[in-house]
């Protein structure tokens, strides 16, 4: 095999792009996690202002209230669950 061929079996990669849109939704889905769902911790935490937050949340699809507190839960720091 020359150096220019690869093989088939090779898994694809994700794009850059790709690559950093995930990495920018596991942070949030972190953060916000480690925050409950306070999105001014969250932002202050992030190194951003709350409006921008908010962007980027809405941009991935998630919201503040998934990662509160459930109120009939025993365990009152466990959020809800993410999809």
């Amino acid at each position: 095999m020359s150096i220019i061929e690869t093989p088939a079996a090779q898994p694809a990669q994700p794009s850059l792009d790709q690559a950093r849109r995930d990495f920018e939704r596991d942070y949030l889905v972190r953060i916000l996690g480690m925050t409950q769902g306070n999105v001014t911790h969250a932002a202050r935490l992030a190194g951003r202002n709350r409006t921008e937050f908010y962007r980027l949340l809405e941009r991935h699809s998630l919201s503040p209230g998934m990662f509160k507190p459930a109120p009939d839960s025993p365990d009152p720091f466990k959020p809800r669950s993410v999809p």
